[in-house]
Order: structure tokens, then C-alpha cells, then sequence
């Protein structure tokens, strides 16, 4: 007698939380919201340092304000107040890519001081694409050097071009 009772109010308290679950999240439902907004993709955050007309551009996305103002603060630390152009963003659907991500872009703005001024670095995820020109070989190399050191995990693209070897083909030619 007593587990007849006891399915029963079972049932009954089970078909009530499926009427007021249909009452309060069917509307949702019914309007195409089906996932709630903590469950939209994570992209991942980005940064990219350009020289443009004297000044180093910081473009890029991050997951927060404090990380951005680290990153400006440590911009006026390299470049100085009127060296540099912010044009970072915040957004809270990003994350950064790996443990290390936040410390490979604060130093990256001193190896950006390292490029000619036709080039600049960028880090999406896991890799770190260095552009531009640069004086000599050994330059390059130290360049280099340092970006794989300071980026960790990240793979370098290594798109810089040594000055003296471009003369020296066009002179060649």
C-alpha cells in the first residue's frame, strides 16, 4: 500500500515539474532561443602590433578590460604615451589560447621595436607571424631567437627579410 502511495506522489510531483518547465522555458523554446548564452563558441583571442606612419598600431581581441590595460600599460612602458595607437578590443566570449598567451603579447611589444617600420607581429592562437625587415642576418637570428623563447608553445612564421641580402639581389640582377 505504502509504495503505491509513494509512486504515486512521485508521478504526480514528476508530471508537475514537466508542466511548469513547459510554462516557464516553452515561450524560450517555441522562439528559437535553445541554448542559453554561456554555451555560444569561444573564439580565441588575438593581437597584432603594425608600424604605421612612426607609430606601432595594437589591434586585437581580448577576454577582459584588465588584460587589455595590462597591454597598454606595458605599451607606454616600450613605445612611450604618443608612440603608439590603441585599437584593442574587449570581449568576454574570448579566451586566451593557452597559459602562456598573455605573457608571449607583452613581449612581443619589445620585439616589435626590433622590425623596420614596414612590419610588426601577430599571434592568433598558437602562432606568432613576425613581418617585415630587418638590417642584418645575426639581427634576424637574435630576433628569432628571442620570439621562440618568449612565445613557448607558439610556431613561429618567420616572414622577415634581411636588408642587405634584398639589395644585394637587386643589385645582382
Amino acid at each position: 500500500m505504502y509504495s503505491k502511495v509513494i509512486w504515486s506522489l512521485g508521478f504526480l510531483a514528476f508530471t508537475s515539474l514537466c508542466f511548469l518547465c513547459t510554462y516557464v522555458h516553452g515561450p524560450k523554446l517555441l522562439a528559437g532561443e535553445t541554448a542559453p548564452p554561456t554555451s555560444r563558441p569561444i573564439a580565441s583571442a588575438t593581437f597584432e602590433i603594425r608600424h604605421e606612419d612612426g607609430k606601432m598600431i595594437l589591434s586585437g581581441t581580448f577576454p577582459d578590460r584588465a588584460a587589455k590595460m595590462q597591454v597598454l600599460a606595458r605599451a607606454r612602458d616600450v613605445c612611450g604615451e604618443e608612440k603608439f595607437v590603441d585599437q584593442l578590443k574587449v570581449n568576454s566570449q574570448t579566451a586566451f589560447p593557452h597559459p602562456r598567451w598573455m605573457s608571449t603579447v607583452l613581449s612581443s611589444l619589445v620585439l616589435a621595436q626590433r622590425i623596420g617600420s614596414d612590419g610588426g607581429i601577430y599571434l592568433e592562437g598558437t602562432k606568432m607571424s613576425l613581418r617585415g625587415s630587418i638590417e642584418t642576418e645575426e639581427m634576424k637570428r637574435r630576433l628569432i631567437t628571442d620570439a621562440t623563447t618568449n612565445a613557448g608553445t607558439a610556431w613561429i612564421d618567420d616572414q622577415i627579410i634581411v636588408k642587405h641580402k634584398a639589395q644585394a639581389k637587386k643589385e645582382g640582377n
